[in-house]
């Protein structure tokens, strides 16, 4: 077992060395695949505010967008 020095930082092998003596191998390896996955996942789902509809942005307490005006080649008709 590690004996926890908190002023020393752990390589990553010590720091999953406890894990994987408890779970296993390849249990620590598909959880790391698991987690790197919701984090890319996570990063393609963050929207800005102004991606989001009128309703989301009202219901988060943000102001509704403005309609947009009229397009540049609508002028000259």
């Amino acid at each position: 077992m590690l004996v926890s020095n908190p002023s020393a930082p752990l390589s990553l092998r010590q720091a999953l060395q406890p894990l994987i003596e408890s779970h296993g191998f390849w249990q620590v390896l598909r959880a790391a695949f698991a987690a790197r996955g919701a984090l890319k996942r996570e990063a393609r789902l963050a929207k800005k505010p102004g991606d989001l509809n009128a309703h989301l942005r009202r219901d988060i307490g943000l102001p509704p967008e403005a309609p947009p005006g009229k397009a540049e080649w609508q002028d000259f008709r």
